[in-house]
């Protein structure tokens, strides 16, 4: 009888060390399934698509905490019938884009994308040479200004002509080189103002 007890005993151990390795392995699979990322698709049409598209190639640039698509020029995109495309499959919500080639678009910030897609029509208008007229996934982006003045005073002893001023970059509706020129103050400083577009200074 003994015996017998042993016997069921050492065949319900083995049965429960294969069942909890069983459970382990399985555990261990759920853990190791991969999370996929669904491809999102860009499209880029419109008359300022064409017009940058004109005599070359049409890039998208996207960029956030990180680049996307490496350094600044981007990604080629591929011609259609009248569009511009690209897919990825490690798009994150909340990028910006700039689409550039024979010029280029102003950035186009905090860009989410609607069923798997981001729809960008570009029109002709530009601000500060730059492609602005746009609509993103059907609704328009706009670009918001906000004038900020900037004050300049020469070191004593210094009688250099009326200074200008040229500023550029991510955010700024850009001056035209060699800048705008500033205005003489009644206390001996020099103003211009400049607009900062979709962006807080």
């Amino acid at each position: 009888m003994k015996k017998m007890i042993k016997k069921i005993a050492a065949a319900f151990m083995a049965f429960a060390l294969v069942a909890a390795g069983m459970l382990a392995v399985n555990k261990a699979d759920v853990k190791a399934a991969p999370t996929e990322t669904p491809a999102v698709t860009i499209r880029v049409s419109g008359t300022g698509a064409e017009a940058m598209a004109s005599g070359g190639q049409l890039k998208v640039y996207a960029y956030g905490s990180s680049e996307l698509f490496g350094g600044w020029g981007g990604a080629t995109l591929a011609e259609g019938s009248g569009e511009w495309t690209i897919t990825v499959n490690n798009w994150v919500d909340g990028l910006a884009l700039i689409i550039n080639g024979n010029g280029q678009t102003i950035d186009i910030k905090n860009v989410t994308a609607v069923n798997n897609e981001i729809n960008l029509v570009i029109g002709t208008d530009q601000t500060g040479g730059k492609y602005s007229t746009i609509t993103v996934n059907g609704t328009p982006y706009g670009v918001e200004t906000t004038e900020v003045d900037v004050h300049v005073k020469y070191a004593d002893g210094v009688t250099w002509a009326a200074p200008k001023f040229h500023f550029w970059g991510s955010g700024y509706v850009d001056s035209e080189w060699p800048g705008a020129t500033m205005t003489e103050q009644t206390d001996g400083t020099y103003l211009a103002t400049i607009e900062v577009a979709n962006a807080t200074i």
